[in-house]
């Protein structure tokens, strides 16, 4: 078979794939796909990030009685596209990618779990709790909270986002306000008023929006 007839079988072929489909001269519109009427709405996208299956590991995230702002912050950390060190290299950042706590590189689960200073936060909640381990990672920290804690997830959530935002304050008040850090205790006080807040948000969620700063 020569090439022309190659050729012309293959445009065949890809004009019967087209004709029955139904072509106008519009013009192209975008379409919301997560809304029936094709229009975006901020409703639709919270239910689509709360039900759709592809996104189940984030419902508890979206679901939890917390501030938008603090729900984005743990949202980018499942991600891990929060502005630790190694991501902002990954970036063409140049800069020393020591942790602000210590010696080590910092990255997200070295921040929140590996440093010294998430160490003793961690292992005083679990001495607290009267367990004699911690958790190591956000996978270990579910495990580890589902079988010490009686309580639901998104109770969970909001005592993890405590725990996460008040380093991650920590972290940034060093840096970029040259604050010296006496005691992981101040970490722990943060992040036990910000625990605190947050149980006071299931019943008085507006309390909670107003005084997470």
């Amino acid at each position: 078979m020569s090439l022309i007839t190659e050729t012309y079988l293959e445009g065949l072929d890809a004009y019967n794939m087209i004709t029955p489909l139904a072509l106008s001269n519009e013009k192209d519109i975008p379409k919301w796909c997560w809304d029936g009427r094709g229009i975006f709405s901020v409703k639709s996208l919270y239910a689509h990030l709360c039900e759709s299956t592809s996104r189940i590991s984030h419902t508890n995230l979206w679901r939890a009685k917390l501030p938008l702002k603090i729900k984005i912050f743990m949202w980018l950390v499942e991600k891990n596209s929060i502005l630790t060190r190694d991501n902002l290299t990954r970036r063409g950042w140049h800069r020393d990618k020591r942790c602000n706590f210590c010696l080590e590189n910092e990255s997200v689960n070295h921040l929140f779990f590996d440093c010294s200073m998430a160490r003793y936060v961690w292992s005083l909640v679990a001495y607290v709790v009267g367990t004699d381990c911690r958790p190591c990672s956000f996978d270990q920290f579910w495990l580890w909270a589902k079988q010490f804690f009686p309580l639901s997830e998104n109770f969970l959530y909001v005592g993890l986002a405590a725990i996460c935002w008040a380093i991650w304050r920590m972290r940034n008040k060093i840096h970029f306000d040259k604050k010296v850090v006496r005691s992981p205790t101040e970490i722990i006080c943060l992040a036990s008023f910000m625990f605190f807040l947050g149980r006071i948000a299931v019943g008085r969620r507006q309390v909670a929006v107003g005084s997470w700063r």
